[in-house]
């Protein structure tokens, strides 16, 4: 199996239908499993990108064949009949019989499935990846803080941007009040992703001494940075043509607005600490008639 289908999913794959450690194991690596994830892969670039064909959107049929808020492109009747359109070595003979043993429901493999496709998005693009990893040894290790905080949020967008499963990630999230597995998927991503920019901050912190604001703690940063991730990818999916990049200098809206943030609540640890957030910003913007 090619990268990363031959790697162990069965941290990745939680809905499956099996009742012991042993079978959910096995099943999570076996060759048909892979090509239904591919099948749902191919399907997911195709009809949301990059370069997606606009359709009508539809109904979608769930268990039972009731009508369900998911994307009609993931029907189990769609999904087995893709598997045919797999690349060599994937099986390419899909059935809506085998993907139900597999699967009890559409929504557990709509779930399996995003959480596959956002935790290995770099699969596509590793060069990409490997920039990103690269931009946040040299932050943490004497480079250039500024620039290579710029090239980190750059590669960041750009690779959300060229990623089809970012894209499932956010239609997920619209449909996710309405179907709880995947609501369940939804939240892991977005914990995964906290725990990303933590660890980073984190390390960041330890590297150049730095403390943030009172009443602020690092679980805070986490979650800010996320949203502003997502928001500004969002925007750039939405609003194509929304200058966004600097693509000469690899640099971005989001690595301006990220540095903003972190310069708001960061300060040097050795100096007393400065007001809160709040009152920092009372004493800008108080009337000059009030004081």
């Amino acid at each position: 199996m090619p990268y990363p289908y031959n790697l162990d999913l069965s941290g990745v794959l939680r809905r499956l239908d099996r009742k012991t450690p042993t079978g959910r194991i096995r099943l999570a690596n076996d060759p048909v499993t892979a090509a239904y994830l591919s099948a749902g892969m191919q399907l997911i670039e195709k009809n949301l990108g990059p370069g997606a064909e606009r359709r009508t959107p539809s109904g979608t049929e769930g268990a039972g064949g009731s009508v369900s808020p998911l994307p009609s492109f993931l029907s189990q009747r769609v999904v087995a009949a893709e598997v045919a359109n797999n690349p060599p070595p994937f099986h390419r003979m899909g059935s809506i019989g085998t993907l139900r043993t597999t699967w009890r429901s559409q929504s557990d493999y709509i779930a399996d499935l995003l959480r596959f496709g956002l935790w290995a998005h770099q699969f596509p693009i590793v060069k990409h990846s490997e920039k990103i990893e690269a931009a946040k040894q040299r932050l943490i290790t004497g480079g250039d803080f500024v620039e290579e905080f710029h090239a980190l949020c750059y590669w960041l967008l750009v690779t959300l941007l060229a990623t089809p499963a970012f894209r499932l990630g956010l239609l997920a999230a619209a449909v996710a009040e309405a179907d709880e597995t995947v609501a369940r998927a939804v939240s892991d991503h977005y914990q995964d992703n906290r725990d990303k920019w933590n660890s980073l901050y984190m390390a960041v912190v330890a590297a150049y001494q730095v403390s943030l604001r009172p009443g602020t703690v690092p679980e805070d940063m986490g979650r800010m940075l996320t949203a502003l991730t997502d928001g500004f990818a969002l925007r750039g999916l939405s609003d194509p043509h929304t200058p966004l990049f600097d693509h000469d200098r690899h640099r971005s809206l989001l690595g301006t607005a990220a540095l903003a943030l972190i310069l708001s609540f960061g300060q040097p640890a050795d100096e007393p600490p400065n007001p809160t957030i709040e009152d920092a910003a009372r004493a800008i913007f108080t009337p000059k008639s009030q004081t």
